[in-house]
Order: C-alpha cells, then structure tokens, then sequence
C-alpha cells in the first residue's frame, strides 16, 4: 500500500504542534517513570531476559513476553 497522506517538513509539523490545543479526553495518570521503567527492566535482566528485552521494553514501553505489561 503506498502512502497517501500529505508529506510536511519538520518545521511545518512543529508549527502544527504548537497552534494545537491539547485537551485530554481520558486522564490516565502517569504510567511510567524512569524509576519504574529501571525496576521492569532489573526484573526482566534478573529472569533471564535480554538486555534487548530491556531496550525493546524502554522504548516500546512493552515486554515481548507480555504485550499487556504496563511498567507497573
């Protein structure tokens, strides 16, 4: 499938971003901290997990072995 969207600079992205209203419309709170996201990743490093694991989970906020994990 090709893209068929409208190709915009950087710039014209950022101008986009900052006339934008940001209005939340579900407050979920904060789900992960640098803290949090560190303890995952000792945890993952600790059962045998790869240090891929943990970048895959930093990035992603995700585990391959669970897709449902929330850093929690």
């Amino acid at each position: 499938m090709l893209f068929q969207g409208e190709v915009m600079s950087v710039g014209a992205l950022l101008e986009r971003a900052r006339a934008a209203v940001y209005e939340p419309t579900v407050g979920v709170g904060i789900r992960h901290t640098a803290a949090s996201n560190a303890r995952h990743c000792a945890d993952l490093l600790a059962s045998g997990d790869s240090l891929d694991s943990c970048w895959r989970f930093g990035i992603l906020q995700s585990d391959a072995a669970d897709p449902g994990t929330d850093g929690s």
